[in-house]
């Protein structure tokens, strides 16, 4: 078992099963329902990627309306886009950041993701396309679940 505030370097637990990776999620990702995060493993893990989670609900500064930063080791945008529409659907859970969170995306205001984690590690003020224009963000780290059973922690900074 580890802390609850991220901090320090990376770390690495062996959870073993899928269901112990969703008990250490649903304690790590305030407002994240076991089964949408379940979803969002086996859509992934069917597809041989890494499902990692960042943004403000992993940082800690999270609003109730704040949306579940969600990305994909490697998948395609188009094989990302389905799984975050299926997901996003789901009856209680949270809503789903629609940034397509693969290595190798871009947009007009977010240059190339390398990956996941690197992409919740940036930091910056964010860009004229942004609905939030000029907002500084910080990063915010990022839980990788693996489909080896294995979950990363990485802390922001």
């Amino acid at each position: 078992e580890f802390g609850g505030v991220l901090s320090g370097r990376a770390r690495t637990v062996d959870a073993g099963s899928l269901n112990a990776q969703l008990d250490i999620l649903t304690k790590k990702i305030p407002g994240l329902p076991r089964q949408q995060a379940q979803l969002l493993l086996e859509q992934g893990f069917s597809r041989g990627s890494t499902v990692v989670f960042g943004g403000s609900r992993v940082r800690g500064n999270f609003t109730v309306s704040s949306d579940l930063d969600v990305g994909f080791g490697s998948l395609s945008k188009s094989q990302a886009r389905k799984i975050l529409n299926t997901a996003g659907k789901f009856e209680g859970g949270l809503s789903l950041e629609q940034t397509l969170i693969v290595p190798g995306n871009r947009t007009r205001s977010i240059s190339t993701i390398q990956s996941p984690e690197e992409f919740f590690q940036r930091s910056g003020f964010r860009s004229a396309a942004d609905p939030r224009a000029g907002q500084p963000f910080a990063p915010s780290g990022s839980i990788t679940a693996t489909p080896d059973g294995r979950i990363i922690i990485i802390p922001g900074g």
